[in-house]
């Protein structure tokens, strides 16, 4: 699947420009619909560990995290060693220089280990935004990455589908296969949030093809 994702993402892209929250992206037409091709360099991820305190994360070797932040966690299973997990959105509460806690209630996903010694790590989504697109007019939509993260494609208030996607993994939707839409349900697209798990960072292809 990542070859097909690539050969589709590298036969779209043609410009493209990134600003903090806000992208900019040169709409191509081909036979009435639109693609919005984008290469995303993501922020790369900060290593912490729970200390057995609900929604605390240690970092012993610092952080740089701010109050009011909005951040991911990732971390895997420690029950199967191999299965990525995550919880998005959680924004940042208290902050010292060795550890961060979140506020409470927020956020959504997978729920963060609870006891103490469970490696972690904290990364700041990056976001495509804002856009409007009505799901009922999509052609084809996908993403990939180089690196283990997640993509979140969500209206004004919440998630339409949320995919963990594994190192050079991908995921894509064509409304030609006549798959079912998972992304209906909700309101229009608004934006895409990324992030990922790598202390690297990463890079994201997402691609949204649609009908005028």
């Amino acid at each position: 699947m990542w070859g097909l994702l690539m050969a589709v993402v590298s036969s779209v892209i043609m410009s493209h420009a990134m600003a903090g929250a806000q992208f900019t992206g040169v709409a191509e037409e081909r036979l009435a619909d639109i693609t919005l091709p984008f290469e995303v360099v993501l922020e790369e991820a900060q290593q912490g560990v729970t200390l057995g305190v609900s929604l605390t994360i240690g970092f012993p070797d610092g952080h740089d995290f701010l109050t009011g932040e909005i951040v991911d966690v990732h971390w895997i299973d420690p029950n199967t060693f191999d299965v990525h997990e995550a919880r998005r959105g959680l924004e940042v509460n208290n902050v010292l220089p060795t550890f961060i806690d979140f506020v409470g209630g927020v956020g959504e996903g997978d729920s963060i280990p609870t006891f103490a010694g469970a490696d972690v790590f904290v990364s700041r989504p990056t976001v495509l935004g804002p856009i409007n697109i009505d799901p009922t007019d999509l052609v084809m939509i996908g993403a990939g990455t180089n690196r283990v993260g997640i993509v979140d494609f969500r209206d004004s208030t919440s998630s339409l589908h949320f995919q963990k996607l594994a190192r050079f993994g991908s995921w894509f939707w064509i409304s030609d296969f006549q798959w079912e839409n998972i992304l209906l349900g909700g309101g229009n697209i608004s934006e895409v949030r990324m992030s990922t798990m790598d202390t690297r960072g990463a890079r994201f292809y997402v691609f949204i093809n649609y009908d005028l």
